[in-house]
């Protein structure tokens, strides 16, 4: 047990680094914690609550511990989602980048994830309750549980594979600067935002350069004009 607890924190500890924003935050802890306990109460109840049933022992109040586990795990992870939506969507840090593309690019798996986190807990919940008045026997505890079973491991996978796929390290080439805050000062500032590839827009009252202005129109045809001019009304599909 103590071995178990140690090894949970240090892996929590591991993923705290300021260079990963996404990852920089408490709900790190609580995904951890509430997988922990939702998965170990689904192993314990896979494991023992069909045996149990096979000997004809009473399983009602192994079966309610079990479920309310779940419940709790599933609760403490639901919690740090929330907060961490928050945190991240008000990041002036790659952070921030990290859920715009958690709510656009991957916005079906995360609505996804949530609805199977929502529907965890009311089957937990639910099932706590049947539990307690004898009525989840037979042929409904296998359905609840078969359904907790492939709800929480899809939600697992998938929360596990927004963890890796959406983080943006402070340190990586070529990354978000759109979205964040700091750097678009920090380009202003420095200078940065005379180069192109930067990706950082010039404030909107920035000098007027009128030489720029004429070299454009003396290399500009006709054609590019009009074809310009056709693009401003005329939307294309972006590939």
């Amino acid at each position: 047990m103590v071995s178990g607890a140690l090894g949970l924190y240090y892996m929590y500890r591991i993923y705290r680094i300021p260079a990963r924003p996404f990852w920089d935050h408490w709900q790190t802890a609580t995904a951890f914690v509430g997988n922990a306990v939702s998965l170990g109460a689904l192993l314990v109840g896979l494991v023992t609550l069909p045996v149990a049933a096979v000997q004809g022992s009473d399983t009602t109040s192994l079966a309610s511990t079990l479920l309310a586990l779940i419940f709790l795990g599933i609760s403490l992870e639901t919690i740090g989602h929330i907060a961490h939506h928050h945190a991240m969507k008000n990041a002036n840090n790659e952070g921030a980048s990290s859920w715009y593309l958690q709510t656009t690019r991957y916005g079906y798996p995360w609505l996804i994830r949530n609805g199977l986190l929502v529907s965890i807990l009311i089957f937990s919940a639910l099932g706590v309750f049947l539990s307690e008045t004898e009525a989840l026997q037979g042929a409904g505890s296998i359905a609840v549980w078969f359904s907790l079973t492939l709800m929480l491991l899809a939600a697992l996978l998938i929360s596990r594979s927004l963890f890796f796929v959406l983080v943006i390290p402070t340190t990586m080439p070529g990354a978000f600067f759109w979205k964040n805050q700091d750097f678009v000062e920090h380009a202003r500032e420095t200078g940065l935002v005379e180069r192109e590839q930067v990706g950082v827009v010039r404030e909107h009252h920035g000098q007027f350069k009128l030489d720029e202005l004429l070299t454009t129109v003396k290399n500009t045809s006709p054609r590019e004009v009009l074809a310009h001019i056709k693009d401003i009304f005329v939307w294309k599909k972006i590939p």
